[in-house]
């Protein structure tokens, strides 16, 4: 069953990887990336800790916890399963952009997602707007080569439990 898994795994990868590999997608998808980034989640918790209405406020405060939180709990993951990324693991990966340590989970789907259902919350009318740009940051990270399909579900799933436990914390201690 595990060999059946990863074989359909690794064919979703070349699929992505290899099959839609272009120079337009190269830097489009590079550019998406960032938007998981620890940096791009930092700023923007930042800003909307400076807007004055309380709401957005506390959505910023939301964020920014959220990250502490998924920056500590990735960091062990990735050390626990220690998988490694496919451009070590596998053979002609076309491998857009750089990226250290271990590949399980995706710690940039996973600040995405997690972004996404923050937002979501307290933007509703954006929800699909937010988790349609996490999306694009998880397809992004297995298009440039540096996660696995799998990396990138684990990431989605975290994300999303993350941010709707700090929504819902937020809400039990109002």
């Amino acid at each position: 069953m595990f060999g059946i898994l990863k074989a359909i795994e690794i064919k979703t990868f070349s699929l992505i990887n290899h099959n839609l590999a272009n120079s337009f997608l190269d830097y489009l998808l590079a550019f998406f990336t960032e938007l998981g980034s620890e940096r791009f989640f930092l700023y923007i918790g930042l800003f909307l800790m400076l807007v004055k209405y309380p709401k957005v406020k506390k959505t910023g405060l939301i964020i920014l916890s959220s990250l502490l939180i998924i920056e500590n709990l990735v960091g062990f993951l990735k050390n626990f399963f220690a998988v490694s990324r496919p451009f070590i693991s596998l053979e002609k990966v076309h491998k857009v952009i750089g990226a250290s340590g271990y590949s399980f989970p995706s710690g940039h789907t996973t600040l995405a997602f997690c972004m996404a259902a923050v937002l979501a919350d307290a933007f509703p009318r954006h929800k699909k707007k937010f988790y349609f740009l996490a999306f694009i940051v998880g397809f992004s990270r297995i298009y440039l080569g540096v996660h696995f399909p799998s990396d990138v579900l684990a990431g989605l799933v975290l994300g999303i439990l993350i941010g709707n436990l700090m929504v819902r914390i937020n809400r039990a201690i109002q």
